[in-house]
C-alpha cells in the first residue's frame, strides 16, 4: 500500500514520518519524499491514528489522485533542486513526464487546477528560494548560484529574483533580509 503525504520536503521530514510509523507499529518498506510504502493495507483505525499524528507535525495524508500527482510533481522538483540536478540542459517538462510516466499536458493541467498556478511558476519560486538560501550562506557568488540553479546567466537569475521579491539578490544579501519561505509553503 502506498500512502502519499503532503509537506514532506527534506530528509528530516522523512525521518519524522519514519519515527511516527515506528511509534504506531506500522510496518513499511520505505519512506521517501511524499510517499510511504506500507507492507499491507491499514485498517480504518490505524489510518486515522497515522493521519492524526502526521497532522500534529504539519503533514497530511493525501487521498485524491490529483492531490497525489501534485505532491509527486513537487517532490520530484524539490529533489532536482536539492540534489543539484539542474544545469542549463535540464528540461523540467521532460524530466517530470519521464519520471511520472504521464504526458506533460496532463501534469500541467492537474497541477494548475489544484494549485492555482503553473508548474513553471512553482519551479521558478522553488529555485529562487534555493537562491535565497545560498545567498544567506555566503559560500557562492551570484554567478555560481546561477549555474547551480540552471540559469543561463546571473542577470537572468537577478531579473527573476527582483520580479518575485522586489529586490535584487545583492540587496537581499546585503540587507540581511531573513524572509525566506519554507518549501512546504510554496
Amino acid at each position: 500500500m502506498k500512502l502519499y503525504i503532503k509537506n514532506m520536503v527534506c530528509p528530516r521530514c522523512i525521518m519524522a514520518v519514519g519515527k511516527v510509523l515506528s511509534e504506531l507499529g506500522i510496518v513499511h518498506n520505505g519512506v521517501g519524499l511524499g510517499i510511504v510504502e506500507c507492507e499491507s493495507l491499514l485498517d480504518g483505525s490505524a489510518l486515522q491514528q497515522l493521519e492524526e499524528k502526521l497532522e500534529s507535525l504539519g503533514f497530511s495524508v493525501l487521498h485524491s489522485n490529483k492531490e497525489k500527482l501534485v505532491s509527486q510533481i513537487k517532490a520530484l522538483l524539490i529533489m532536482a533542486v536539492e540534489e543539484g540536478k539542474l544545469d542549463r540542459q535540464f528540461k523540467f517538462k521532460e524530466y517530470l513526464s519521464k519520471e511520472i510516466n504521464k504526458d506533460y499536458s496532463l501534469l500541467s493541467k492537474t497541477f494548475s487546477e489544484q494549485e492555482g498556478r503553473s508548474i513553471e511558476r512553482y519551479f521558478i519560486l522553488l529555485k529562487l528560494e534555493k537562491a535565497k538560501e545560498l545567498l544567506t550562506y555566503e559560500e557562492f557568488n551570484l554567478n555560481e548560484i546561477a549555474i547551480q540553479l540552471g540559469y543561463s546567466s546571473a542577470q537572468h537569475l537577478s531579473k527573476q529574483f527582483k520580479q518575485a521579491f522586489g529586490v535584487t539578490p545583492s540587496v537581499y544579501k546585503n540587507k540581511d533580509l531573513a524572509d525566506r519561505t519554507t518549501i512546504d509553503k510554496l
